[in-house]
Parts: structure tokens; C-alpha cells; sequence
């Protein structure tokens, strides 16, 4: 066996379409970052809360609608994801631009 030649599986259609290991680690990424993005929105939004509420002394409302905003701020996050996620190119060639 020679490094560098890749056997292929027999039963494994040849023209299927794959994601290189860049694209396929780059989408993992941007997956990822998108994620803790969306998870960190309510904490940050109770800490921004808090805040408030340590500074303007309005009781437990700030924390509400900080957590309220962080929630929301999580939906929004959630639901462009695969859009973000379809964003990301599947291979490096894709990104470079031709030479004129």
C-alpha cells in the first residue's frame, strides 16, 4: 500500500459528493461556534440583568428581562444556524479567488 493512495469501499458510489477533512473541520467549527453563541446568550443576558438591577435598583425585573432577551436572543441564534451552517464552504479551493 503506497501513502497518499486512499482505497475505496467497493459498494461506495463514486460519484456521491464528500466533504474534504478542511470543509468537514471548518463546518464542525463554525457549528460549534454557533452553538455556545446561542447557549451563552441567557447567561449573558441575566448578567446583564443583574446589572441592571444592582445599578438601578429595580428589583428582580432586570434579571427577568435580561433572561427574557437572552432567550429570545437564543431562538434567533437557533433558527439561523443552518443557514450560517450552509454558509461555510465545503473546500479551500471554493475560497480562492481565480488569478487575472
Amino acid at each position: 500500500m503506497i501513502l497518499g493512495n486512499r482505497q475505496t469501499d467497493p459498494h461506495e458510489d463514486p460519484e456521491s459528493p464528500r466533504l474534504s477533512h478542511r470543509g468537514l473541520s471548518r463546518r464542525g467549527a463554525k457549528a460549534y461556534q454557533a452553538v455556545l453563541e446561542a447557549v451563552l446568550c441567557v447567561p449573558a443576558g441575566a448578567i446583564l440583568g443583574w446589572g441592571v438591577d444592582k445599578f438601578a435598583e429595580t428589583g428582580p425585573w432586570g434579571i427577568v428581562g435580561g433572561l427574557v432577551f437572552g432567550f429570545i436572543a437564543f431562538v434567533i441564534n437557533a433558527v439561523r444556524l443552518p443557514g450560517r451552517l450552509a454558509a461555510v464552504p465545503e473546500d479551500a479551493e471554493s475560497e480562492v479567488p481565480p488569478n487575472e
